[in-house]
């Protein structure tokens, strides 16, 4: 969608076709909903949250993850430990490294990352129709902030969801790629400036 030229077009075919089979789509109110399920069901069967808690490390017995260690120094033991971090700080941090191989550890030597991706947000007080939920503009050198536009972006318009916005309003959302060499070592101040630009 933004030009990653190391990216399969095989997986736009296995979502045309999900789509096709009515194996997937768009979420009516975005995933949040989706996720409210999920911790009211965990919830009734007596599983218990703990928001704004970083796991420190996975705590392993026998080679099998038994639990985790919170960075307050708390131990939280688990029949199941699913981690959601990246695969990176798993590995290589709650894990420690010790179960590495040479696939993962070349992969994480030698794999380029993706171009990240900036988003801007716009909850706009007036309701905007579109008959295109999201458009494509590709173009080469435009210039977003201090960022020169490779692939163009693009503009998602959410007025086909009434969860998305209250009603007379609209959300429209923006992304585009942009180096990371530019954001790796702005300060607070400039990232900032930056962001509000």
């Amino acid at each position: 969608m933004y030009g990653e030229m190391n990216f399969s077009a095989l997986a736009f075919i296995f979502m045309l076709g999900w789509y096709n089979q009515k194996n997937a789509g768009y979420i009516k109110g975005g995933s949040y909903p989706l996720a409210q399920r999920m911790v009211e069901k965990f919830l009734n069967l007596g599983g218990k949250i703990s928001f704004r808690k970083k796991v420190e490390k996975i705590v392993v017995e026998n080679n099998r993850a038994k639990g985790v260690i919170l960075s307050d120094g708390e131990t939280v033991n688990a029949d199941y430990v699913i981690g959601t971090a990246d695969g990176f700080d798993t590995i290589y941090k709650m894990l420690e490294g010790k179960y590495v191989n040479r696939k993962i550890d070349f992969a994480y030597k030698n794999w380029k990352p993706f171009t990240p991706l900036v988003q801007v947000s716009f909850g706009i007080d007036k309701q905007i129709p579109s008959e295109a939920p999201v458009i494509i503009n590709v173009s080469k050198g435009l210039k977003i902030g201090r960022t020169i536009l490779e692939n163009g972006y693009s503009v998602m318009n959410y007025s086909y969801d009434p969860t998305m916005a209250p009603e007379g309003k609209t959300t429209i959302i923006m992304r585009f790629e942009s180096p990371w060499k530019l954001w790796e070592n702005l300060e607070e101040g400039e990232y900032k400036k930056e962001k509000n630009r």
